[in-house]
């Protein structure tokens, strides 16, 4: 039974889908990370400021990349819209919370060693990868699915 689950897994990630859905999860990484680094190293604005404005951007415009792009969906719009803002809300504050909580582990494990950019990429890098897998299930099964 479990191998069932496990090869079905393994069959989903290994995919077309899944490539283009990290392809547009790759391209929203950069973003966020190219744009957090400017506003806290060049701008001086908070870390975690610096992260939320990016990472809020980012998030809109993946809704349209995945619906045109990556689920290549083209009915029910405003449903998915509800949908995929309910998941975004919950995703969003999981983020932001393992964000917060990779930052703290690597800056107090490192912080005196490396500049502030360094635990800060980490903690992106991490929460990213996190919520990359868990967004692609859960987006596939419930937020455009094709009917």
């Amino acid at each position: 039974m479990k191998n069932k689950h496990i090869i079905k897994i393994k069959n989903t990630l290994f995919t077309k889908l899944f490539m283009r859905f990290i392809l547009g999860g790759a391209a929203g990484y950069l973003f966020t990370s190219i744009v957090t680094y400017i506003l806290t190293e060049i701008f001086k604005i908070n870390h975690l400021v610096s992260y939320i404005i990016p990472f809020t951007l980012a998030t809109i415009f993946n809704f349209i990349i995945a619906v045109k792009y990556i689920f290549k969906v083209n009915d029910n719009y405003r449903i998915r819209f509800i949908k995929y803002t309910l998941f975004v809300i919950i995703f969003y504050f999981v983020n932001i919370l393992l964000y917060k909580v990779f930052y703290t582990f690597f800056n107090a494990n490192f912080g005196s060693f490396v500049p502030v950019w360094v635990p800060q990429q980490f903690a992106i890098a991490l929460a990213t990868s996190v919520m990359l897998i868990s967004k692609f299930f859960i987006y596939y099964k419930f937020v455009f699915q094709r009917t």
